[in-house]
């Protein structure tokens, strides 16, 4: 069985799309669907209970093209956090080492000083202990 059919159940076909040209970095995809105009401020789960809204998964991947789509959607939650972490998408572009990811959504007014909750660690933190 495919997972992600399992794990998200529950997403519409263009929710499931937009998954799709996240996962596996087709911009033009992500483009064609309208990921510039729809509403993207849904969540999917990557793995069972872990649920990231696409700003976070296409920083995630390093995904900068399709981040650059995703930022360019008025409709788009900026400060979109991981529920469990309570982190946003720049601390997980701090994380995971994508620098431009980093860049992009700095430049677009995330809040940079975001903290995990539990370990109170912000995304200099996090970059000084990689």
């Amino acid at each position: 069985m495919n997972n992600n059919t399992i794990l998200n159940r529950g997403l519409t076909k263009l929710q499931k799309e937009v998954h799709m040209a996240i996962k596996y970095q087709d911009d033009l995809k992500l483009k064609d669907i309208g990921g510039d105009r729809i509403d993207v401020n849904f969540l999917i789960e990557i793995e069972q209970g872990v649920f990231y809204p696409p700003i976070i998964l296409a920083t995630v991947y390093g995904f900068a093209e399709g981040l650059k789509i995703l930022l360019s959607n008025p409709m788009i939650d900026i400060e979109a956090i991981d529920q469990k972490t309570g982190c946003n998408s720049f601390w997980f572009g701090a994380y995971y080492d994508r620098g431009e990811c980093m860049t992009l959504l700095a430049q677009k007014g995330i809040n940079i000083y975001n903290q995990h909750k539990e370990t109170k660690s912000n995304a200099l933190h996090v970059a000084i202990e990689r």
